[in-house]
């Protein structure tokens, strides 16, 4: 799955982190899929850090 102008495909947009990730910066998402229940982003290099700090501190993920 991927995105186009800044909007996720179904089943992207019904998962919570993916959904979270491109509120806090829909340019950061360059695609993704869903699949065996496991969510995958692929995030633009340029955000990796932003979109991290931001899944540990808003999120509470603890490993990446």
């Amino acid at each position: 799955m991927t995105r186009t102008e800044g909007m996720l495909f179904e089943p992207l947009s019904d998962d919570p982190i993916a959904a979270a990730v491109h509120d806090f910066d829909p340019a950061a998402i360059a695609g993704g899929a869903l699949a065996r229940g496991e969510l995958t982003l692929e995030i633009r290099p340029e955000a990796i850090v932003a979109v991290c700090q931001f899944l540990k501190r808003e999120q509470g993920f603890v490993r990446l």
